[in-house]
């Protein structure tokens, strides 16, 4: 990847797979993976609809490019199915947790400082194009409150952990403006 700028998440959701000397094939971004602990995305999750349930992973050293046209990949290989799950079986391992069973989900979860002070839910991340960095994520406070004041922007001041039951602690921080 050659540029420096900045994407949010809402940005790359629907863009399809694109795959070098091959082209666009029916996949479409439906979720980002993210480590909170390296502050870093790790991974693309895909599906075979824009908006379905994630079925390929593609990870992010295999990504050469986010472009508007889609997410280039070198081949065919970068993108690993992901293990089906039927309907009447809910124990199917879970696309958008690590391999060591943490979640890596952070949208919609609560905010809240070391000190126990809730920031507000995380309602989009902002990463660098070039290197999947998190510079930071977008926070909402409620619908009327974004709308008289606007969502603030919360930047990693340093770790950020996801505890049970899917809290995300920013250690520490306070929302910027």
């Amino acid at each position: 990847m050659t540029r420096c700028d900045l994407l949010r998440r809402r940005d790359i959701l629907g863009l399809p797979l694109v795959f070098s000397g091959i082209g666009a094939q029916r996949l479409y971004v439906t979720e980002l993976a993210i480590d909170p602990e390296k502050g870093q995305v790790v991974a693309f999750l895909f599906s075979d609809v824009p908006g379905g349930s994630p079925r390929h992973l593609v990870a992010w050293e295999d990504v050469q490019d986010i472009r508007p046209e889609g997410v280039l990949v070198g081949g065919a290989s970068a993108a690993t199915r992901l293990p089906g799950r039927r309907h009447s079986d809910r124990q199917d391992s879970d696309p958008s947790s690590g391999a060591d069973g943490r979640e890596w989900r952070i949208l919609g979860q609560r905010a809240i400082t070391e000190e126990g002070i809730e920031i507000g839910l995380v309602s989009d991340i902002v990463f660098e194009r070039e290197t999947g960095r998190v510079v930071g994520y977008e926070i909402s406070h409620s619908v009327i409150e974004d709308l008289i004041n606007g969502r603030s922007f919360l930047r990693p001041q340093g770790r950020m952990t996801i505890q049970p039951g899917g809290v995300v602690i920013v250690y520490p921080g306070e929302p910027a403006s």
